[in-house]
């Protein structure tokens, strides 16, 4: 029911609908009903996600031209071009990535709130990305979790795909036609549906937190909160006039 109500809402994040495959089996009593309740669960999303996107949908098959100013206009890439230029749009793709991953870091903890016009100091920054790091280390308090081999496989298989939609969405619909170009458009709280995931690789038992560090984990966090609230109080009166 969730992800029959996720897909309308964003086209990118229907991949998550994947992690139907990691509830084990015994939760639904056999196989015949686990391969039923995915099927309905994924065919619905899809039904859905198809009659709420189709304009988009006919956009992405055929050329877009969108009016800018007056007599200007702007042409946009489409699924033709990119049949034609395959190689090309994977340059794109990876230009993308390694001149602007830094930016999608740092946005994506919130480095830039308001509209990018309020920023908060790296120093609050990455000690909250260790945080996230270390939220999903296994507890010395907590049950072990039932983790098949080919679970983190498929929870990266996922992330790629949904960050790969993320990039395309972009490309088709936010990107003008230019040499030595990137993807424009895209933020990196556009990622962060993907975080659970992307951390969750890393969980193992090389790191084990005991109960005292997982309570201090916790004040760090409050503690980093309230000073980027004040991060953020600091930078909005210094941009407000005298």
């Amino acid at each position: 029911m969730l992800l029959v109500l996720l897909a309308p809402c964003k086209l990118v994040y229907i991949v998550l609908g994947g992690l139907l495959f990691l509830i084990p089996e015994e939760k639904f009593g056999s196989k015949k009903r686990r391969r039923l309740f995915i099927g309905i669960g994924v065919a619905s999303a899809i039904l859905f996600l198809a009659i709420n996107n189709l304009s988009a949908i006919k956009g992405i098959f055929f050329p877009v031209v969108k009016e800018i100013k007056d007599e200007n206009r702007e042409t946009f890439y489409s699924l033709s071009w990119v049949l034609n230029n395959f190689g090309e749009t994977v340059l794109i793709y990876m230009r993308t990535l390694v001149k602007t991953l830094d930016y999608y870091f740092r946005t994506s903890l919130g480095s830039l709130l308001a509209w990018f016009r309020v920023p908060i100091s790296d120093y609050i920054l990455f000690p909250f990305a260790g945080c996230l790091f270390l939220s999903v280390m296994p507890k010395e308090t907590e049950s072990p979790l039932k983790i098949n081999r080919w679970h983190k496989p498929l929870m990266g298989f996922l992330c790629f795909v949904g960050i790969l939609l993320v990039f395309t969405s972009m490309f088709f619909s936010w990107t003008s036609y230019a040499e030595s170009v990137v993807i424009a458009g895209v933020q990196g709280r556009y990622f962060i549906p993907f975080f659970p995931l992307l951390l969750f690789l890393f969980r193992g038992k090389g790191i084990l937190l005991r109960e005292e560090a997982e309570r201090k984990l916790q004040m760090t966090v409050v503690t980093l909160s309230s000073l980027s609230v004040v991060n953020a109080f600091i930078a909005i009166l210094e941009r407000s006039p005298a």
